[in-house]
């Protein structure tokens, strides 16, 4: 309903997809998909599901397969990050971010292969990694563990899906200005945000400029797109340089 999501919802939705939005928040997915059908002109519907929880979200992914008849694209955007080093990070931390990080879209991965698996015309599922999984971080090592796993998961979730018509891809973004990024600002740069942001940005993204999220979603649409029919397996750097390999 909000950031990176709603982002690639509003994309997605340009192009002619009717929307489903998974959400926690039920008044916040409501309102973003009423803003989406309105100016796109696309269904946009709402289901209230939390992905940690496979069997519940199983129950919502068969509604909308039985609503739609098909499914073709599954972006999992949902994810947590606690900027702690080893010795500043709890366990409740770090077990939410295994659980979001990496079993919500493990979760994710295995009932599109399910679902998509069965259909005659072929699905994609998208994942969100980070470049923060592309190498070990100082700051957040835990967080950079989880997102490295989303990676490795793309790759053999690509395997399990390549004979049955199932692709699925993975986008690594840098720094973008999301909620996360805010509270980090505020936690060590209270009164100071907007130029701490911009040091930062100017220091680690050699383009020298931040993300926006809509640079997110177009790479998802991107890949999730018939121009993009021969890649799975893939996780695609869109961070201005930060990350090269």
């Amino acid at each position: 309903a909000s950031g990176l999501a709603r982002a690639t919802a509003e994309v997605l939705a340009s192009n002619g997809a009717s929307i489903a939005i998974l959400e926690v928040n039920k008044e916040a997915a409501e309102k973003a998909a009423a803003e989406i059908s309105e100016k796109y002109g696309v269904e946009c519907s709402v289901y209230i599901s939390d992905i940690t929880d496979y069997q519940k979200f199983e129950e919502v992914f068969k509604k909308i397969y039985e609503k739609y008849g098909k499914l073709d694209i599954c972006v999992n955007i949902a994810g947590y990050c606690a900027y702690k080093s080893y010795e500043t990070v709890t366990q409740e931390e770090i077990d939410r971010m295994i659980k979001m990080n990496i079993n919500g879209q493990d979760n994710a991965g295995r009932l599109c292969l399910k679902y998509m698996g069965n259909q005659t015309e072929n699905g994609v599922c998208v994942f969100n990694s980070s470049v923060a999984g592309r190498s070990g971080q100082l700051s957040f090592p835990h967080y950079s563990m989880t997102k490295a796993a989303v990676i490795n998961m793309t790759q053999s979730f690509a395997l399990a899906g390549a004979r049955r018509g199932v692709r699925f891809v993975s986008v690594c973004p840098g720094i973008i200005r999301t909620d996360f990024w805010n509270r980090y600002l505020h936690q060590d740069y209270a009164g100071k945000e907007d130029a701490a942001f911009a040091k930062i940005t100017d220091a680690m993204i050699p383009m020298g400029v931040p993300q926006e999220p809509i640079d997110i979603a177009n790479a998802i649409c991107f890949l999730a797109s018939d121009e993009a029919r021969y890649i799975t397996g893939q996780s695609l750097n869109v961070c201005g340089g930060m990350a090269l390999n």
